[in-house]
């Protein structure tokens, strides 16, 4: 049975990495990157002459 439930516990904890790994890195960097590319855009208006606005 052994030989069934080692490859399978090693696949569960990849998947688990995987998912981890995803959401506490990819996902916060990924909104923060987003954030970071509007913010510098509302800037960029914020700046221009009030009449414009």
């Amino acid at each position: 049975m052994e030989i069934v439930y080692v490859p399978l516990a090693i696949a569960f904890t990849a998947a688990f990495v995987v998912f981890v790994v995803y959401g506490g890195i990819v996902m916060p960097v990924t909104e923060i990157a987003e954030s970071w590319r509007s913010r510098g855009a509302g800037r960029a208006r914020s700046d221009a002459p009030k009449e414009a606005r």
